[in-house]
């Protein structure tokens, strides 16, 4: 497998109000884990995957994850991540016979009125194909 550091260097910053969105593009085989700290206060992080079904465009997966819509699964349900309880990780993976999509990180510091709050993170996605692959944070 490839590897490939999505993301490590520059901090996301989020001011208040702001949510920021890491999407990647997983093909059958792909995995990605991440890594991440708030430098202080408190953000909400969650993770989905939106699959797409060779036939139908979507399906419902069963399987160990937490939620599922009809093309949507929650891989990690939102929460709150306190800076004092030091890195947040995690991995999800897809396994060679299930379909591709779009894996999306969400950083939320839509709950604070005043405080921004910094981000270091790390992504990487292990890759079976050789396609390139890249994400960046955008920031709503």
């Amino acid at each position: 497998k490839r590897l490939a550091v999505v993301a490590n260097s520059t901090p996301l910053y989020l001011r208040p109000g702001r949510i920021g969105r890491m999407r990647l593009r997983l093909r059958s085989g792909d995995s990605a884990e991440w890594e991440w700290a708030v430098a202080s206060g408190t953000v909400d992080f969650t993770v989905r995957f939106e699959w797409e079904h060779p036939e139908h465009g979507v399906a419902s997966m069963a399987g160990p994850h937490t939620a599922t819509t009809a093309s949507t699964t929650a891989v990690v349900q939102q929460y709150q991540h306190e800076a004092s309880s030091g890195r947040a990780s995690g991995r999800f993976e897809r396994s060679a016979d299930e379909p591709e999509g779009v894996l999306e990180l969400c950083w939320s510091n839509y709950e604070s009125y005043v405080r921004s709050r910094s981000i270091s993170h790390r992504v990487v996605l292990r890759n079976q194909s050789g396609a390139s692959l890249r994400g960046d944070v955008v920031v709503e």
